[in-house]
Formats: C-alpha cells, structure tokens, sequence
C-alpha cells in the first residue's frame, strides 16, 4: 500500500493543472468559494479590520458571491422588523454602491454562474438572475414543501449544469443552466417520513466528474455526474452538519459529532477525530497539508496527513456555526455567541492578526452574531452580520460619505497621540473613520499636521496616487489641519497630482466625503443670586446649558477683579445631547480674606472627560461686588 504521505506528494503536479481547489484570483463566485467547497482562495486577504465601505439592506444569513466587481448577498426573515423587504442586492466591490435590487429573500449561500446569479428562495424556488441589471432569466419550484427556511443549500454550479439539495425528499436536483430545466434527480426522503429528514444548510460539492452531497440527516453520497448512477454510499455517525470538502483523493466532512475523512474512491472512512460538530464546513489548504475545522469551541487547524494527531494548533474563541476561509498567510472565521467577532489568524501558527467585533446586543436581542460565511476577493472579505443587518467589505481603501457633528472648543487625538482641535479636517476625519470603521494613520510635524495613511493606504511611489484632500471641492492648500464650519464638506480621494475631484461622488472608489455639522453649544441664561456680598459669604449661580454631544460635563463659575484675584466654583452635570438643562446650581465660596471690589464673573462649561484641557464654551461676564 502506497503510503498517505507519498501518495499526496505524488498527486501535487495535479493541483498545478487542474486546479483542483481554490477559485480564480478576483472571483469568489458560490459558497466556499469553489465546486469543491475548500475554502480557499489565492487572493491575500484583509490585513487589518479596516472597513472599505459597509451596507444595512437588512438581515444576512446568506453567504456572499463575488464576480467581476460585484457583489451579491442576500436578506432573510428578521423577527425584529417582519415586515422588511426581503431581496437579493448586488453592488459595486469598490464603493459599495447598490447596483440593483431583486426581491426574493433567501438563506442560502448564492452563487454565480457564467451571467446569472443562481439563487435558492425562501418558497422553494431556484431564481436565475442576470447578473448585470437583476432581471429574472428564469424560476422554478424545486420544493413546494420546503419549510421555513426554503432551500437553505448553496446551489452547486459544475460541468454546465446546476445541483441544489431538497429539504422534503432529502434529494439532489439537477437542473439545466439556459432555462432551469431539470435535468435528473435523486430523492432519499419521501416527505411523509418527514421534512426534519433532510440535511439542512449543507451543500453539494463535485470533482473529476462526481457529486458528492449528503441527504437523510447522517447519509452521504457519490454519484457519477455522466451516468447518473450511484458509486457509494455511506452512514455517519450522526447528523452531517458541513458540506463535503473535497481534496486529491479524500475529502472531509462533519457530523454533529465527528470529522472524517472519507476516500472518494469507494466511501471508506479513512480517519475519524471527535469534535463538536457545528454548521460551519472546514476550509482546506491542499498544498500545506492543513485544515482548519470550526467547532463549538473554537477553531482547530489540523495536519491532513493526520488527522487524529495532535492539533497544529487550536484557537478557543468561541463557537464557530459559520465557515472559515483561507486567504494567503491568514484564516478567517466568525464566531457565533452574545457578542460575536470576527478574527484573522496566522495560518501557520493561529496567531491572532486582528479581530472585529460587533456591538453588544440591544433592544431584546439576545446576541448579536454573523450571519454568513466570509468570502475573499481581490484582496477584500466580504460578510454579512445578521444583527446589525449589515454587509461589511473589509479591506485596504474607503468609501463612504458620512454626516459627522463636531463640537467647538472640543480637540481629537492624531494617531501619534497630538491632541488638535476637533473642529478642523483631522477631527471630521477621525469621526468618520470610528463611524465607519476604516483606519487612519496622522501624525504633527514640523510643518503641521499630516494624513500618512487611510485605509491601510498611503503614498504610492509606482503610481504616485496618494489621499489628496479637497475642502468644499477645492484643493486644500492647508490639509488636515484645516478649520471646518458647519456646512463644509472635507473630502479624501485616492487620486494622483492635478486629479480633479468628481461632482457626482457616487460610484467613485476610495472617495471618503464628510459634511460637517458644528452645531452651536450654548449657556442660554446665566444668573447669580447676589450682585454683592460679604467676605466669607457665598455666590449661588445659576444657568441654562445646552450641548450637542450628551456626556458628563463640568461647569466653572469664575471671576477676577482688576488686580488679578479671583472667586471660583465648580458643580458637574450630565446632559443629554441638543437638550436645554436648565438652571444648573453652582455655588462660589467668597473666602474669608477676598480683596473688596468688583469681580467679572463667566460661567465656563467643559467636557467631563477633559476638562480642564480642552477650550470651553463662556457665558457672558456677570459683574459682582466683594464688600
């Protein structure tokens, strides 16, 4: 017997010429990225969790496909607002644009296949859309008893032809591409035995010219594509929870219980390792030996030449429901738990690159989590969180346009730690960046103020494209620390010298528009008991206070006469935001020995959190008199 090792190496050159994983460079075109459902794509991935642009059409649990600069996902029910508009969207991978809408919703992974989008619905319909303006090419009942989820299998698009799973017969239906068809099929689940019979959520997968998919809860099967007849068949464990994924003479799947490898020459199960099984399908990398198995712990990389040994290594997150990909150095994967991230791993050693989390969950939510698998592209991660009902492109560069408030007298860190005034381009920059969540670089110098990176982007010598910075559409001749007012519009477009900025900024890649809101924080009133009184006495002011941003705040009421002395007195409040509070109590002390004569007292109202450095907004002087 050949063994394991050897063969593997032997088969390499294979890999070479028949690709047997992994999709094209740009494309990321059906659930896992290819027919044989590895994982795995050439591209490199997102090296920070900077956010290119991000979308909410509404509740994503299907995983996204990615094809000549679009993007397509779709939304599902969502118990939170039922009466959402449930569609398939297709937008633009550079500016996140939304190109076209089609209203079907669906919790299936997509899947292009040459110009159509092949979409399995939440009625039971397999829809062709053209991929180009989202018109209907054709519909057809796959399953008129498909269940509340519908057809939840990512349809499989292999050899011309299309292949998609039936939750009521347990079946594998296989349909004609030009017109939807069918072609043959084959049911294992008669649905008077029940439609809680079927695999849910899993996905046929297919190689030199087989199908392998499950059906009946615990069953998988081999079927020869040109003859349409069965090559084996084979019981699990338990309930298979992934797809099949498929590699040079084996392939993994798992069960609620079990990862096994299972020869595709005649079903054998060659190696088995206890887990806890999840709905996430494992990611393989072929040509380093590895996969990468989500479990209700964690993530686990495993040695395929062995894997019941001991893990390469094994990150213990959190539970694991959606399926990871690998993209370059790194391996991504979402967690599923009350406040879910998403985490970059070193594919080599399971360090952790970088994570994003959602927010913590709100309004009765119990959790908040993603919804879809990842899928990588030219660079970019793509995924669909189903609680913030958000579509994020994670990735170097940005779009947006963003509304942002600034506050006068208020000042923002630089990314070297330079505290400048809030109210100038690096201020509306820096809020745009948290609101959106992509990543800024800035840094004082000698000559002022300086933007060195957006996005994960900066100078480029061999194109000389840079983030050239426009102010109410004008090139800036002073840059980040420009003063902005209310109603500027700060711009940042990666461009090249001489670059004029577009009117239209719709459909503009890596244009990062900011309109600027300073509204006008106000002490409407201010009083004070007693214009004289005694040394030793005491002053109780009080005044009308207004602020944009609601907080903690200090207010200081303080004076001083001709020569210098002064009377102060501080109280704190808490302010909800554009909100009037009105006659705040302070009281000032006059000491024992305060020289006699008048004193000019302001009320002084600041930012809780930076007081006393950061410049207040004053009331008008009171005159008072010490006797």
């Amino acid at each position: 017997m050949i063994p394991k090792t050897t063969l593997r190496l032997s088969l390499l050159i294979m890999v070479i010429f028949l690709m047997v994983q992994g999709c094209t460079a740009f494309d990321y075109p059906t659930f896992h990225g290819d027919a044989q459902r590895t994982g795995y794509v050439e591209d490199v991935g997102p090296l920070s969790e900077n956010i290119r642009w991000s979308v909410s059409p509404g509740s994503i649990d299907s995983s996204p496909a990615v094809v000549d600069g679009r993007v397509f996902v779709a939304t599902g029910p969502d118990m939170n607002d039922p009466e959402v508009t449930l569609a398939v969207y297709c937008y633009d991978t550079d500016t996140g644009d939304e190109l076209w809408m089609y209203e079907i919703g669906s919790e299936s992974g997509l899947t292009v296949a040459d110009d159509l989008l092949i979409v399995g619905d939440l009625d039971g319909y397999l829809t062709a859309l053209d991929t180009t303006d989202g018109s209907e090419e054709w519909s057809v009942l796959v399953d008129e008893n498909a269940g509340f989820f519908g057809l939840t299998s990512s349809p499989l698009y292999y050899g011309d032809l299309l292949y998609v799973l039936t939750p009521s017969d347990g079946g594998l239906h296989v349909y004609n591409l030009a017109d939807g068809s069918e072609e043959w099929s084959v049911a294992f689940g008669a649905w008077d035995v029940g439609w809680t019979n079927a695999t849910y959520f899993t996905a046929p997968a297919a190689a030199d010219g087989v199908v392998y998919f499950p059906s009946n809860l615990s069953e998988l099967y081999a079927y020869d594509i040109s003859t349409q007849e069965e090559i084996w068949n084979i019981s699990l464990d338990s309930t298979i929870a992934s797809a099949p994924v498929i590699d040079l003479d084996s392939l993994y799947i798992t069960t609620s219980t079990t990862l096994y490898e299972v020869s595709l020459a005649d079903g054998s199960i060659l190696e088995t390792r206890e887990i806890a099984g999840t709905s996430s399908t494992p990611a393989l990398d072929s040509l380093n030996n590895r996969v990468y198995v989500g479990t209700g712990s964690g993530l686990i990389c495993l040695d395929v030449t062995d894997i019941c040994g001991v893990p390469v290594w094994n990150a213990d997150i959190a539970k694991i429901t959606t399926s990871p990909v690998i993209a370059g150095e790194y391996v991504y994967a979402a967690t599923n738990e009350e406040k879910s991230s998403l985490y970059a791993f070193s594919a080599v050693n399971g360090t952790e690159m970088w994570s994003y989390p959602l927010p913590e969950p709100e309004g009765g939510n119990w959790a908040s989590f993603w919804g879809s698998s990842p899928a990588v592209a030219d660079g970019t991660l793509y995924i669909g969180a189903e609680y913030t009902n958000t579509l994020f492109a994670f990735g170097p560069g940005a779009s947006c346009e963003a509304s942002v408030v600034l506050r006068e007298g208020e000042q923002t860190a630089l990314s070297d730690g330079t505290l400048v005034n809030e109210t100038t381009a690096a201020g509306a920059l820096q809020a745009a960046s948290e609101a959106f969540g992509f990543t800024t670089d800035t840094s004082a110098g000698d000559w002022g103020s300086v933007l060195n990176v957006l996005g994960d982007m900066g100078y480029d010598a061999d194109t000389g494209q840079y983030w050239q910075q426009f102010d109410n559409g004008e090139v800036s001749m002073i840059g980040i620390d420009q003063k902005v007012r209310d109603g500027d519009t700060i711009s940042f477009w990666y461009s090249g010298w001489g670059d004029v900025l577009p009117a239209e900024p719709t459909g503009v890649a890596n244009l990062v528009t900011i309109h600027v809101s300073v509204p006008e924080d106000d002490i409407g009133a201010f009083t004070i008991t007693e214009t004289e009184v005694p040394q030793g006495g005491s002053i109780l002011g009080r005044l009308d206070v207004t602020k944009a941003s609601a907080g903690w705040y200090v207010i200081d009421v303080s004076g001083v006469n001709s020569e210098g002395n002064s009377l102060s007195g501080l109280a704190t409040v808490e302010l909800e935001a554009g909100t009037e509070k009105t006659g705040v109590p302070v009281y000032i002390q006059v000491p024992l020995n305060a020289p006699a004569g008048e004193y000019e007292l302001f009320a002084v109202v600041y930012s809780f959190d930076t007081f006393p450095y950061t410049k207040p907004v004053t009331s008008e002087g009171i005159v008072c008199t010490v006797l």
